[in-house]
């Protein structure tokens, strides 16, 4: 047990330091895609709405006459 708390402290160290110093920034980004990916896969009430048709271009209606 004690072997695992000093392994965890260890490793927990050496990955702020990774973090602060940046390195571990193209990680992140790929993550936080993946998951915003996975979520919209998942979940299709969220994923954004699809282009409304084009109206056709028609002349406005005229009174009919008598």
């Amino acid at each position: 047990m004690l072997r695992t708390i000093i392994a965890g402290a260890l490793i927990g160290f050496a990955g702020k330091k990774l973090y602060e110093s940046g390195a571990l920034k193209g990680f992140t980004d790929d993550l936080k895609s993946r998951l915003s990916d996975a979520h919209i896969a998942n979940n299709p009430a969220t994923a954004p709405a699809p282009a409304p048709a084009p109206v056709p271009n028609r002349a406005p209606p005229t009174a009919p006459t008598v």
